[in-house]
């Protein structure tokens, strides 16, 4: 198991800004509300400090999302959309 403090956050908030410059800025890949389908909610289970989930939240504003953390390290800045369990 990986710590719970200050340069394990520091170490995923990181990797999260990677991920963002690999894919070009997107915080999604997947074919999201192709094909006639809509996106209702979505569900981030254990993926991080929880930034993905609350930048996805202000960018698409008409998804539901719950966010499960084993440790809740940002439960204070989270949009009110954003659900933490």
């Amino acid at each position: 198991m990986l710590p719970n403090d200050s340069e394990e956050i520091e170490r995923l908030d990181h990797f999260h800004c990677i991920f963002l410059a690999l894919l070009g800025g997107k915080l999604y890949i997947a074919p999201l509300g192709q094909g006639g389908h809509s996106v209702r909610h979505v569900l981030d289970i254990g993926t991080g400090t929880g930034t993905w989930a609350i930048e996805m939240a202000e960018y698409a504003f008409l998804i539901n999302f719950v966010s499960c953390k084993v440790f809740c390290f940002k439960l204070t800045c989270w949009s009110q959309r954003v659900s933490g369990r």
